[in-house]
């Protein structure tokens, strides 16, 4: 297997794992304990703030590389493999649940290639 394939499929299991955990986090089973670490390991992800400043070499990045996992796997123990059993089966069952329309999706707006706009402002767009 090619090392672009095997990458390719790494992503496409982590991006599954990661629509789990959304799904088992807003599953009411789910104990509020693993939601609130959930939010806590959500909230220190994204916050500019860490333990160790990222201008530290090294040690800056290697605090996100430990701390972000070790915080998912918690979250994981803390849900019930029941939950976590059937939000796997909900998330390979409708991977693009997101309530978006993409583009080549019937009924997708289209303001560009070749759709008439409906409104004068649609034909404003049309050109971008």
């Amino acid at each position: 297997m090619r090392l672009t394939a095997r990458w390719r499929k790494r992503a496409g299991a982590l991006r599954l794992e990661a629509r789990v955990l959304f799904l088992a986090v807003r599953h009411p089973r789910t104990p509020w304990y693993a939601k609130a670490l959930a939010l806590v390991v959500l909230g220190y992800a994204l916050s500019p703030i860490d333990l160790i400043p990222d201008f530290l070499p090294v040690l800056g990045q290697l605090d996100d590389l430990l701390i972000i996992p070790a915080g998912l796997a918690l979250v994981r123990r803390l849900i019930p493999a029941s939950v976590l059993a059937e939000c796997r089966e909900k998330a390979r069952a409708r991977p693009n649940e997101s309530g978006r329309r993409r583009p080549d999706q019937e009924g997708a707006p289209r303001l560009c290639g070749g759709a008439k706009p409906d409104h004068p402002t649609d034909e404003a767009l049309s050109v971008f």
